[in-house]
Order: structure tokens, then C-alpha cells, then sequence
């Protein structure tokens, strides 16, 4: 990003994951949601794209004496609409039965299914853009019983009646 320090000068600013300020957390924390009427437009969708239920996990050994270890999560089996989706993780150095496993569990926690939140926000004179938060800054989402860590990736101005309206965004992962 490339913005205006004084006179003539720019600074050129780089941003890791998102473009803006952390305020997601902390004392200065940006909370939108239903708890705070802040929040309308919700949508939430489910991204099953690195879903797995079912781990095969491949230590050591070759073809048929190679040892393979299965973990499976039986609650993400029940709740998935696809079921048992099966990957495979190769740990060929390991022969301990217990690291595999533990592996496995590891690589299905990675692999489960997320929310995704998108949302518009609502100024209020507890939280208003350009004062408390800004784009690209990472902030809090609450909805029922989800939380999300989200990011104000959108805005658009428009004028009625006169006065100028914005239009904010956010979209954001569950934790």
C-alpha cells in the first residue's frame, strides 16, 4: 500500500494476511455481530474444500507390509453431508503407532469444515469507520454461537438524499 506522509513523500507499506490493523483482539477490539445490532445482511456458508473424516496415516514399510494407521472423526462423519472423506498423510520414517495416530488426529482438526461469515456493517457511535476501525483492518464477528475472526474487505460510498452513505463489508473464517 502506498499512502501520503507529508509534502511530497509516500511511505510504501506492506501487510501480512491482511491489509490494516489487528482489532480483532485486545483492548481496542472491534466487535460486530447480534450481540451489538451492528451487523445485518448475514450470510453464513460452510466450506467443506479441506474436509477430511478419515485419515490414513503411512509409516514405515513398503506396498502390502507397510504400516498404515486409519483415525477417523465419527462426530465429523455424522455432522458431514458427504460422509467419510478419506486422505492420506506419509510419515514413511515413523514406526511408532502412537505418533501416527496422534498425526492423524492432528491432520483431521486441520482438515475440518469452516464457517464463513459475510456481513454488512452498521455504524454505530460505539464503533465508526474512519475512527475505531478502517479497511482492511482484521475484526471480531459474533453470531449466534460462532465467533470470527474477519476482515473489513469492502466499501462503497453513495449519496441520498444529499448526505453520503457508505456501504461496509466484512468477511471473515470461524475460530
Amino acid at each position: 500500500d502506498v499512502v501520503p506522509s507529508s509534502g511530497e513523500t509516500f511511505v510504501f507499506r506492506t501487510f501480512l494476511n491482511y491489509l490494516g490493523h489487528d482489532k480483532a483482539r485486545g483492548a481496542g477490539a472491534a466487535s460486530f455481530g447480534t450481540p451489538w445490532n451492528n451487523l445485518t445482511d448475514i450470510e453464513i456458508t460452510w466450506d467443506y474444500s479441506q474436509l477430511a473424516t478419515v485419515a490414513y496415516v503411512g509409516g514405515v514399510g513398503d506396498g502390502a507390509g507397510r504400516l498404515i494407521v486409519e483415525v477417523d472423526d465419527l462426530a465429523a462423519i455424522s455432522r458431514s453431508p458427504f460422509s467419510r472423506i478419506e486422505r492420506f498423510v506419509d510419515m514413511k520414517d515413523e514406526d511408532r503407532t502412537s505418533v501416527l495416530e496422534a498425526a492423524g488426529r492432528a491432520f483431521l482438526a486441520k482438515s475440518a469444515t469452516k464457517a464463513i461469515l459475510t456481513g454488512k456493517v452498521v455504524d454505530t457511535p460505539r464503533l465508526t469507520f474512519g475512527r475505531d476501525f478502517d479497511y482492511g483492518d482484521q475484526v471480531r464477528a459474533v453470531v449466534g454461537t460462532f465467533e470470527f475472526v474477519s476482515t473489513i474487505n469492502a466499501f462503497s460510498t453513495h449519496w441520498t438524499g444529499g448526505k453520503e452513505e457508505l456501504d461496509l463489508r466484512l468477511k471473515g473464517e470461524s475460530l
